[in-house]
């Protein structure tokens, strides 16, 4: 017989039952009566007293009961009459499946009038397609119950037993999400001949055909059920394409089906450890975002709180008390805290990122989490130049293995060149690092100017040549797919790159552009990490000589400028000094030696700032040139060039390349600035890491003077407190490493009328 739905087959009606619990529903419209035992038939055990009918179908009646001697409810069902079916044959074949998701049998017997029965486990709940409708119900718990379901198959597969009619009518889930798999009637060995009852719909090809029973008939039906499970689900959920995959092979030719329940039940097992792992891994990203939205918020907090402090530092005079400074100082102290706590926050967060990826391999939200981070660190590395970070960082992004992590290594930064005027000759070279040096490799012509410089990140001298005018040096930074630095801020075009005319020998071009300045921890006073427009200057390549001072001053004399000339010139009461400015019999002024040695060409000293200030204006009156003391980010970016260097020459401290302490045995003078060549920067300026400081325009602040990202350069006499400090930048013959960083910044006293025996003055003017 082909059933349906064997279920659906009321039994003769008679009265409506009471109510009470219910293993499933009738199949009987609402309101049919159903019958009741009549007392005549009731000659079942005593043991047993029936209660209301919880079920009537084509195979028989359920009623509800209860066994007085185990004091238990229980279900009662009383089979109709077939020639096709043994109801004692269901029972013994089902008191052999001792599993917990099989529905127990507890006893049978038959009747007087000839009807078997059958008692077993009450179940209160639902069956599976009521569950299967309960769109509260998720994927995970509708795979956990199906798992259950595979089990029970794989047991009776294991004891050569085949189900033959699995479908969720027969699979019933209680209160406590407990899986029983029911009706175990047309059940039969592997091997004998297949019947005719089986519920169409989940019936494999095969068994429709009355082929030999075989394990292959459950297996398909679990494939249907997985399959109406699936169609609940959302299809664009990768984590269920297993589980699509594996319902095609169940529904699929035989041959290519898992073999027996045990197969199945493995592979959702799997699929709910892995499921489980995954939930556990993104609850270890989500711990992860948490702290990393903590670490942002905590360095926010200190940028704001380093801002209120430099506000509040900056309104106070030099001679103001010092217990003033006690406010700012906490703000500077709580900044300090506060990024201490971010950056343990990002290696939290971090290492709970890796312990996501340790659960669930190629968790998606994990890696691109560690990507970002990682990404970001790369940026930084690469702007200080930082080779060992750089190539550490690099591997952790490789090991990654992600498409964007692989697009990112293998981007190439760009830069756009443009020059005024135009049709420039490019040389490329890229810096390379030699006896710890950078300096320029094997340089080639690219082009003309405009053209867009394309290369990996890295650090690169361009030369721009063209008849007429003075070449170029324009060292550039290129970033891994980062912003175009060829581009002024506020512009959408590439800045035109001026190539001058008329420069000195005396002087050299630092050309408008970008650079990086600050953030270096470890000298006094650096300015915070950040890329700033400098437009382009002239800078002296030497600082003041005494050879010039003194040859200006005597002009002055001479011209009948006494007054301003003794304005410009301190004369020390001692000499506690080398070398120093003194005047001869004659009234001249002269270069002081007390060693005898030549000092003409030794930087001056003892200049004070306004003194300074009034050298840069004479400068400017004999050569109609705008000659000026330097922006201290000016003078910054004549020692670092363009990339963040430590020193002018590149990332390594060799004290013998300065004239510092470190690097030098006997007396700590001031020496020839023409001595100490490799104290060079990219630009071919001499002396910025040591011999002597130079004075600054800026007023000594925590801050640079900016507009956005650009630098304006002001008159400091303008400014609020024009009597404040003043900034000093560079090294000097009695300092050490320290204060040979190019980031390295100091205050001077502008009002000081004999200066500082470690400062100088190097003139820049604005092209």
């Amino acid at each position: 017989m082909l059933d349906d739905d064997d279920d659906d087959e009321p039994a003769t009606p008679t009265v409506t039952p009471t109510a009470g619990p219910t293993i499933g529903e009738t199949g009987a419209p609402p309101g049919t009566p159903l019958p009741r035992l009549s007392q005549a038939r009731l000659d079942l055990p005593a043991r047993y007293e029936v209660g209301p009918i919880i079920k009537a179908g084509g195979m028989g009646i359920v009623y509800r009961a209860r066994d007085t001697q185990m004091q238990r409810p229980i279900a009662l069902k009383i089979f109709k009459a077939s020639a096709e079916i043994d109801p004692l044959r269901e029972a013994r074949l089902t008191a052999l499946l001792a599993h917990p998701n099989i529905m127990p049998i507890y006893d049978a017997g038959q009747m007087s009038n000839g009807e078997i029965w059958q008692s077993m486990q009450l179940i209160e709940g639902r069956d599976l397609s009521a569950v299967l409708a309960d769109r509260s119900v998720g994927l995970r718990r509708m795979i956990d119950l199906l798992v259950r379901v595979a089990q029970a198959m794989a047991y009776a597969h294991a004891l050569g037993i085949v189900h033959g009619d699995l479908k969720p009518a027969n699979i019933r889930v209680d209160s406590y999400d407990r899986v029983f798999v029911l009706d175990w009637g047309i059940s039969a060995r592997a091997g004998a001949q297949g019947s005719g009852h089986f519920t169409r719909g989940y019936a494999s090809p095969e068994q429709l055909a009355g082929d030999v029973v075989t394990p292959g008939f459950d297996v398909f039906a679990l494939g249907k059920l997985l399959e109406d499970i699936l169609a609940r689900a959302d299809n664009a959920d990768p984590e269920a394409d297993p589980l699509y995959a594996l319902s095609a092979r169940c529904v699929g030719a035989p041959t290519l089906r898992p073999k027996t329940g045990k197969a199945i039940a493995d592979a959702l097992q799997a699929w709910m450890d892995g499921a489980q792992r995954r939930t556990e891994a993104e609850a270890l990203v989500a711990q992860a975002d948490a702290h990393l939205t903590h670490a942002a918020a905590n360095r926010a907090e200190a940028d704001d709180a380093t801002r209120e402090a430099d506000t509040l530092l900056a309104a106070l005079k030099p001679s103001a008390d010092w217990r003033a400074r006690r406010a700012p100082w906490a703000l500077e102290d709580q900044a300090a805290a506060k990024r201490i706590e971010a950056e343990q926050l990002a290696l939290q967060a971090e290492q709970l990122l890796q312990a996501a990826l340790r659960r669930c391999d190629r968790l998606p939200s994990a890696l691109a989490r560690l990507e970002e981070m990682h990404t970001k660190r790369l940026m930084r590395a690469e702007a200080l130049g930082d080779a060992a970070r750089i190539n550490e960082i690099t591997a952790r992004l490789r090991a990654l293995e992600t498409p964007t992590a692989d697009a990112l290594l293998n981007r190439m930064g760009r830069f756009s060149l443009a020059s005024d005027p135009g049709e420039a000759r490019v040389w490329v070279a890229p810096f390379e690092l030699r006896d710890r040096r950078w300096v320029a490799g094997e340089e080639v012509e690219i082009g003309t100017t405009p053209l867009v410089l394309e290369r990996p990140p890295g650090r690169y001298r361009v030369r721009l040549i063209r008849a007429g005018h003075a070449p170029v040096v324009l060292p550039v930074r290129l970033e891994r797919g980062g912003q175009d630095r060829g581009i002024a801020p506020g512009e959408t075009t590439p800045h035109a790159i001026t190539l001058p005319t008329g420069l000195a020998e005396t002087e050299r071009y630092v050309p408008a552009g970008w650079f990086q300045s600050g953030g270096d921890p470890i000298p006094p006073e650096s300015l915070p990490e950040r890329a700033i427009w400098v437009d382009g200057f002239a800078i002296e390549t030497f600082p003041l000589t005494y050879r010039r001072f003194v040859e200006a001053l005597n002009t002055l004399c001479a011209t009948g400028q006494a007054d301003r000339a003794a304005a410009m010139a301190h004369l020390p009461s001692t000499h506690d000094d080398h070398a120093c400015l003194g005047r001869d019999a004659e009234g001249r002024y002269t270069a002081v030696s007390i060693s005898g040695a030549d000092v003409l060409d030794w930087p001056v000293t003892q200049i004070s700032w306004n003194a300074a200030r009034a050298w840069a204006a004479l400068r400017a009156e004999q050569t109609g040139q705008p000659w000026r003391l330097p922006d201290e980010l000016e003078r910054e970016k004549a020692a670092r060039g363009t990339d963040g260097r430590i020193f002018p020459w590149g990332d390594y401290f060799e004290p013998t390349w300065a004239c510092i302490a470190e690097g030098r045995a006997g007396a700590l003078t001031r020496g020839s600035v023409f001595d100490w060549p490799l104290d060079v920067s990219v630009y071919d300026v001499r002396g910025l890491a040591g011999n002597v400081r130079d004075w600054c325009l800026n007023r000594h602040t925590k801050t640079a003077t900016t507009l956005g990202d650009r630098l304006v350069v002001t008159d400091p006499c303008a400014q609020p407190q024009p009597d404040a400090l003043r900034v000093i930048r560079g090294g000097y013959y009695g300092g050490r490493e320290i204060l040979a960083r190019a980031a390295a910044r100091f205050a001077g006293d502008p009002n000081s009328p004999q200066g500082y025996q470690s400062t100088g003055v190097r003139l820049v003017r604005s092209i």
